[in-house]
């Protein structure tokens, strides 16, 4: 359950994440290319974030 808890934090993270940062450099962009970017800024930060999760795993588990 606290993985659920965990993956379900990632994801809402990551797209809050990532619709703000599509709003804030693409203003005067097409639509697919606002689209494009979400994809992009969206994988970026759920893997940060995945990373960031592995690493704090790895050192509380020792």
């Amino acid at each position: 359950m606290v993985v659920a808890t965990i993956g379900i934090t990632i994801l809402v993270m990551s797209v809050i994440g990532a619709a703000l940062w599509v709003r804030r450099e693409a203003s005067g962009q097409q639509r697919q290319a606002k689209v494009l970017l979400f994809v992009l800024y969206f994988w970026v930060l759920a893997f940060i974030q995945l990373i960031v999760v592995a690493i704090g795993y790895s050192v509380l588990a020792r």
